[in-house]
């Protein structure tokens, strides 16, 4: 795709991990009164410790389909921009399967800093590649 440029195909991804990452994270909320009370931090699944909602399946997704659509091989990343891709697409996953990072994240400010390394990390993603 196109480099040092935002790609229009990650547009709508680009909507969504912002306001999904922030949900999912417990940062903000949101309800949909439409088709009765669907909240996007409703709990799909759950077993043991771990418990997935549609925030967190929208983040995730949005965020693959942005390195899945900028073709990610490595070889033209710096070593930060690495580092910035690997917390970016890990802090979700992290925070719906270990307890002790959804428990860090409980704290309001620790919790909206993990969202805008998300949202931020995820624009680098889509403008540098």
């Amino acid at each position: 795709m196109s480099r040092n440029q935002i790609d229009l195909v990650d547009v709508v991804a680009l909507i969504l991990v912002p306001f999904m990452g922030a949900i999912a994270l417990g940062t903000i909320g949101m309800q949909v009164n439409v088709f009765g009370n669907f909240a996007f931090s409703d709990v799909l699944w759950s077993a043991s410790s771990v418990e997935l909602t549609a925030a967190a399946l929208l983040s995730i997704a949005g965020t693959g389909w942005i390195v899945a659509t900028n073709e990610i091989d490595g070889s033209s990343y710096e070593n930060y921009e690495l580092v910035i891709l690997a917390v970016t697409l890990g802090i979700v996953p992290a925070y719906v399967l270990i307890p002790a990072v959804r428990a860090f994240a409980g704290i309001d400010a620790i919790s909206f800093i993990l969202a805008m390394v998300q949202s931020g990390g995820a624009i680098l993603v889509s403008y540098v590649e």
